[in-house]
């Protein structure tokens, strides 16, 4: 079965491709790399309904190991089905909690649903894991830069209201903005009486 795998890869223009793929698909597989094979596979062919099929044998084959969710969250997750991937990740991380693919799969489905705050605390671990990894860190400054905006509307509907001029001001912190937090803190200090508020303490003390 591994050579006829292997085959396929070669053949995929030929005639008895299909042929071949059907055969093996036929076959009670058991062979959890063979498995693995084929799942990202057909992944990578654009073939979801197939690589879903391979995934969910490995699971039954093997449900106390990761390969077979991990391959079948990333499938949900290429069709959109953020919420299926989010159950499979979760299952990723219920067998092995540090699974880096598994911590970053769900942080992705978080994003992906906007659930903002739980996704930049995700990445923020991730990063602590694995302290040059890339990707977290972009996606934090992603992230933070997301919540700088929602910020900024929610600072004009809540009529400057001291909780929505904190967001603010420490969004503007963790995008690195510091001149502009300064500046913002100062205008507000200037237009209202906030030499003794917590904002102006706060930040006074912890950027000025």
């Amino acid at each position: 079965q591994r050579e006829a795998a292997l085959e396929l890869a070669f053949e995929q223009e030929s005639a008895p491709f299909i042929e071949r793929v059907n055969a093996l698909m036929a076959e009670p597989v058991e062979d959890p790399d063979l498995l693995c094979w084929l799942a990202t596979h057909f992944r990578y062919m654009g073939n979801g309904e197939a690589s879903r099929d391979f995934s969910q044998r490995l699971i039954d084959l093997d449900p106390g190991k990761v390969d077979g969710w991990l391959r079948q969250a990333q499938i949900n997750m290429d069709e959109r089905y953020y919420y299926r991937a989010w159950d499979d990740f979760c299952q990723v991380l219920s067998i092995a909690p540090r699974h880096i693919l598994g911590l970053k799969g769900l942080a992705q489905c978080l994003l992906k649903l906007e659930y903002l705050h739980d996704a930049r605390s995700l990445y923020e671990l991730i990063h602590q894991q694995v302290e040059y990894d890339a990707e977290s860190q972009v996606q934090i400054l992603h992230i933070n830069t997301l919540l700088h905006k929602e910020h900024q509307s929610a600072l004009k509907q809540n009529d400057y209201g001291m909780t929505a001029c904190e967001n603010l001001a420490e969004s503007y912190n963790q995008t690195g903005a510091y001149a502009q937090c300064i500046d913002f803190v100062l205008g507000l200090r200037e237009n209202a009486s906030m030499n003794n508020s917590l904002l102006w303490r706060l930040f006074k003390s912890s950027i000025i």
